[in-house]
């Protein structure tokens, strides 16, 4: 039984009239949340498509082939800019923004300005779209005869979808997360250009373009997507180029502490297929470590990892929440730390082998190489500090020089080697009889020194007799075997409360010293 012609319209009016709201419900979801770069584009797409189903409307209650005309006239207004707009905005969706420039984006807009041209009549005409368009008897909708321009038109906005859709679709596919999109955006195409399609090749069982009926299923799909999944809100480029290309690991815990996500970089760090770390407990994952104690953690945490490859991990971890949802979790990130620590131990021993040179660069500054007393500097230096504390503080302080005796003989005789050996021995001497807060020194050649802080000239007296006698008793062997020893000329001095300088002061032990070898040497004689 055939429907009432009245009947028919009417139902031909539904598609429409529900992918007109489909449609503008899209852009009001886009336009409030604005979930991604080209929200703009999305908001404009879903207007346009709304007003291409809204004009199905009166196309099918037209009356007169000049109605029908102007509707198909102003039904292009969107037929033409709704693919241009699809491409916008997905070159928007992953970051093509150079495309988005003035110059590129009137290019685009060059295939449907010459059709709106010929649409208006403005050139050749609207005959090259529309040979012709009547209102049969019987038929629910005006019937048109298209021309060749019908064709430009087809191949360019199935080229614009198809281009667009494949390139979201590869965008989806650079990261296993997002299969729903990726299934959306494989649909949509598909239902609008298949339906479309079979209407163009007069296929399609009913009077009527399907059209409508294709942008009311793809916007429903569209909607439930955007509020369902989400569909934009997290733009695919910053997954696939941002998250999986990180070097440091990213672990996306649920309330309950199990692994719902993960970048390569996570599965590389803890040696594991990444897939294998979804569903897993962040214990299991991390070695006994939860994802609770982590956000305790105030310093550094360190987390050997054992394997083929053993590594030292640095995880941080931070609570996240969704106030619309509920939703909380845990994000936890982990940076290897392998080649910073083994840095960091070398050059911690590299400063502490500088620190042992420098130290070792120090003593030689102010050490004899062939004694190890404190060399002539170091003791000029000592002996100016000690005269100012003295003075400055009424403190006793002695000083007293020895010469080796015949010291050029002994060379002589028993060889330069020799001679060596016995300042060895005599600064041995000294430097055993000395208390901690003296120093001894060699002056220059065969000359050393003492420098007694706290001291009486009679103390620094008795000391020099004691190790003149130490010296006596000391037994070296030449070059040539021979058995000999040597002995030494004392020069003693103390402070003068009058004594403003160190020069006098060693003067003073000098000219003790002279007067020592001038009595026979082997003996000590005070200032």
């Amino acid at each position: 039984m055939a429907l009432p012609e009245t009947t028919l319209n009417y139902l031909l009016l539904l598609p429409p009239a529900v992918a007109t709201i489909l449609a503008l419900s899209v852009a009001r979801v886009a336009a409030v949340r604005r979930p991604a770069r080209g929200w703009r584009q999305l908001v404009a797409c879903a207007v346009g498509a709304a007003w291409w189903c809204f004009l199905q409307i009166p196309w099918v209650l037209a009356d007169s082939p000049d109605a029908a005309r102007w509707i198909a006239r102003l039904q292009y207004l969107a037929i033409l800019t709704v693919p241009v707009l699809w491409t916008q905005f997905t070159l928007a969706q992953i970051g093509r923004v150079e495309w988005l420039r003035w110059p590129r984006v009137a290019a685009f807009f060059l295939v449907p300005g010459l059709v709106l041209a010929c649409a208006f009549e403005i050139g050749p005409g609207s005959a090259l779209i529309w040979q012709s368009i009547a209102i049969l008897p019987g038929q629910p909708v005006p019937r048109i005869t298209y021309g060749p321009l019908y064709l430009l038109v087809i191949a360019h906005a199935y080229l614009l979808t198809l281009i667009a859709c494949s390139l979201l679709m590869f965008r989806y596919m650079e990261s296993p997360h997002y299969r729903r999109q990726l299934v959306v955006i494989l649909v949509l195409p598909l239902v609008l250009l298949m339906t479309n399609l079979l209407y163009v090749l007069g296929k399609w069982p009913l009077p009527t373009d399907p059209t409508p009926l294709a942008f009311a299923a793809a916007f429903a799909l569209m909607l439930w997507a955007m509020l369902r999944h989400r569909l934009h809100d997290l733009v695919p480029l910053a997954r696939g180029m941002a998250f999986d290309s990180l070097d440091e690991g990213v672990l996306l815990l649920n309330s309950q502490g199990a692994v719902v996500d993960a970048n390569a970089a996570a599965g590389n760090l803890l040696n594991r297929e990444t897939q294998s770390l979804i569903g897993c407990a962040c214990e299991t994952v991390l070695g006994g470590v939860s994802a609770d104690w982590l956000l305790e953690q105030i310093g550094e945490t360190h987390l050997p990892v054992e394997g083929e490859t053993p590594r030292l991990l640095l995880p941080r971890a931070v609570r996240i929440r969704e106030t619309s949802s509920g939703l909380h979790g845990t994000v936890v990130t982990l940076r290897d730390v392998t080649a910073e620590r083994a840095y960091r131990r070398a050059l911690e021993e590299a400063l502490q082998q500088i620190e042992l040179a420098n130290e070792r660069l120090t003593r030689l500054a102010s050490t004899d190489e062939l004694t190890g007393l404190a060399n002539r500097r170091a003791l000029l230096e000592r002996l100016d500090q000690e005269v100012t504390r003295a003075h400055r503080h009424g403190r006793r302080l002695a000083f007293v020089l020895l010469d080796l005796d015949h010291f050029k003989t002994v060379n002589d005789r028993h060889g330069h080697l020799a001679g060596d050996r016995a300042l060895v021995a005599v600064a041995a001497v000294l430097t055993r009889e000395i208390r901690n807060n003296d120093l001894a020194a060699r002056y220059g050649g065969e000359e050393l020194a003492l420098l007694l802080p706290e001291t009486t000239r009679e103390s620094a007296l008795a000391l020099a007799w004691r190790i003149a006698e130490a010296i006596r008793h000391i037994r070296l062997v030449g070059h040539k075997g021979t058995e000999f020893s040597v002995s030494a000329s004392f020069g003693v001095a103390e402070l003068r409360a009058d004594e403003d300088g160190v020069e006098a002061f060693v003067a003073r032990a000098d000219g003790a010293l002279y007067a020592a070898k001038r009595d026979g040497r082997d003996c000590v004689r005070i200032a």
